[in-house]
């Protein structure tokens, strides 16, 4: 449930909600509301019991939420539910919602027990629209909050992963149809001394790498008016080994194409599960409308925090060279990557900018910025059809040290 609003394209497809009278609702109504929720992620959600705690607030025990190919059920043992209405049909406004601690355990694919925990979260304004409506209201024009505390991954005894905790906002704009969201995630760690593959371990050791420590930001916005969706950061900052960060401009996230979107996500919940062949229509009529979506630019760059040179280092041991001879080697090696493109100015651009970036690791970007936007569906077909016209298409360039 609470996911659903830490994902910003999933935010992004919220519109504004119109100010409706809103009605109390009882414990059986929020419940049947909550379980038609998870039913569109294609899961299933259990309440063990309820308790009226006010005119508008309810307590909730022992929820299970299964399914999803989750071998066990996700349990939470309270959610506090305050400000609870109903209106425009079956949509539900919820002003806060507090829950405890999440625990799921498990086996691997390879048979390891594992124990996920999550220490709590809470948020404010959240707003399940009526997933069996097609007219529903989206979006609460009051800000949306969400944090959660600490979740740790625990494998046969061992914790290997753990996010010091999570915190998202999504607001109007004060003067236009306008949405900003961020996303924060101040530590998440992964300990890579528990890697099992000797090969893989082997390698983490050679670069000093025994744990990773990263932040998680992630800063956008979509505009209803013009359409267009942004990020304007999404960043993984790793201790001794670097920065990785993108931005991203689409068009066309309008609310004709939130409109499809959703009679796309009705025509599933519709199916069923017991409707194989149904579910693969919805699915099919999902990526036609999200294809209708236009690039219209984007960068990927990665900024050095040393890890680069070490890994230079180990593979120039194993070819038996230097790193300088490495370097030197970079051109060429651009060029046979490339070769099949077709297009040696772009295999040039490449050459030297990995010249550049190993000579003298600092940063590396690649950009796109087509001439105008390019449907995603466009983009796809030439990939199919002439992967070399991608270059010209998308407008390809990559830099180092700028």
């Amino acid at each position: 449930m609470m996911h659903r609003f830490g994902k910003f394209a999933c935010t992004a497809s919220f519109a504004v909600l119109i100010a409706q009278p809103a009605f109390a609702i009882d414990g059986a109504s929020l419940i049947a509301g909550l379980k038609a929720q998870a039913a569109i992620s294609g899961a299933s959600l259990e309440v063990g019991k309820i308790e009226e705690t006010g005119p508008d607030s309810f307590r909730l025990f022992d929820i299970e939420v299964s399914g999803n190919g989750m071998a066990n059920p996700l349990m939470l043992k309270t959610v506090e539910a305050n400000g609870v209405r109903e209106f425009a049909g079956k949509s539900i406004v919820i002003d806060s919602l507090k829950f405890s601690g999440i625990s799921l355990n498990g086996k691997t694919e390879k048979g390891d027990e594992f124990f996920l925990t999550l220490d709590g979260g809470e948020g404010t304004n959240l707003y399940f629209p009526d997933p069996n409506d097609l007219d529903a209201p989206l979006l609460p024009s009051n800000p949306i909050s969400y944090k959660i505390g600490r979740m740790s991954m625990n494998i046969s005894g061992a914790e290997v992963m753990a996010i010091s905790g999570m915190e998202s906002l999504t607001e109007k704009a004060a003067d236009q149809n306008q949405f900003n969201t961020s996303l924060s995630v101040p530590e998440l760690t992964l300990d890579l001394t528990q890697i099992r593959d000797p090969k893989a371990k082997a390698q983490m050791q050679a670069l000093g790498l025994e744990k990773l420590s990263t932040e998680i930001r992630l800063v956008g916005s979509f505009n209803l008016d013009t359409g267009r969706m942004e990020l304007s950061e999404y960043s993984f900052d790793t201790t001794n080994v670097g920065k990785l960060h993108m931005t991203l401009a689409v068009d066309g996230y309008d609310m004709t194409l939130l409109r499809k979107m959703r009679e796309a996500s009705l025509a599933a919940n519709a199916a069923g599960k017991n409707d194989p062949e149904g579910q693969k229509a919805a699915a099919a009529k999902l990526m036609a409308v999200m294809s209708e979506l236009k690039l219209a630019g984007a960068t990927i760059s990665f900024d050095d925090k040393s890890i680069v040179g070490k890994v230079l280092d180990i593979q120039a041991a194993a070819m038996g060279t230097t790193r300088e001879e490495l370097v030197q080697m970079a051109p060429v090696m651009a060029m046979g990557m490339t070769q099949a493109l077709d297009n040696p100015e772009f295999s040039a651009m490449v050459g030297e900018a990995l010249a550049k970036f190993a000579g003298d690791p600092k940063s590396l970007t690649i950009t796109l910025a087509p001439p105008e936007p390019v449907a995603f569906a466009q983009i796809v077909g030439t990939a199919i059809s002439g992967p070399p016209a991608l270059i010209g298409l998308l407008g390809v360039s990559i830099k180092a040290n700028e």
